[in-house]
């Protein structure tokens, strides 16, 4: 607990260039517990101690060891490249799927898992693309003029993906919020 009595939200970080941006803007001052991976010794606090999780992605493979998506529905489009593309977990309800992949979002009970990048707008893109590595992945993905595409595609969606995404990071503040009030409370008699 920390000392304004609020459970944190934890932040898994993979590396310096996928943190979460936009997504914390809808804790409304919720206290953030950041894991960097990268640092010695990085381990996750116990689940007891977190309102909820948000796990950002990175170079590593997707394959590896609905009132959240509501607003997103029937269609958006949102920015992502990815070279690879994952077989949704036994058990799971496929939520999100796109042209090049079958499988965008997925829930497990309630896990939710999401390939795409809401959390992205247009100076997340600009700070993707000055990392050498992401603009090498975002060419081979879309071709040669990759990055001029994407900040235009970025620039023309961005006031209606905005809109959609805090919807959808309101939305599952709100269902973290409500868990981590009713566990701190604890059960009413």
């Amino acid at each position: 607990m920390t000392p304004t009595g609020r459970l944190p939200v934890l932040v898994v970080r993979h590396v310096t260039w996928e943190g979460p941006h936009r997504i914390l803007h809808a804790f409304d001052g919720r206290p953030v517990h950041l894991v960097d991976t990268l640092s010695a010794g990085a381990a996750l606090p116990p689940v007891d101690t977190v309102a909820g999780a948000v796990f950002m992605g990175g170079p590593m493979s997707a394959n590896g060891t609905d009132p959240l998506l509501g607003a997103l529905a029937p269609r958006r489009t949102f920015l992502h490249w990815h070279g690879e593309i994952l077989d949704p977990p036994s058990g799971s309800a496929v939520l999100a799927r796109s042209a090049q992949t079958a499988c965008q979002a997925f829930r497990v009970g309630s896990a939710w898992g999401m390939l795409f990048h809401p959390e992205a707008d247009r100076e997340l893109l600009d700070e993707w693309l000055a990392e050498p590595s992401m603009a090498a992945e975002a060419e081979q993905a879309h071709g040669p003029a990759a990055a001029h595409r994407l900040r235009a595609d970025a620039d023309a969606a961005e006031p209606e993906l905005l809109a959609a995404a805090d919807a959808m990071f309101a939305a599952f503040a709100t269902r973290i919020t409500a868990h981590a009030d009713r566990y701190v409370a604890g059960p009413t008699a």
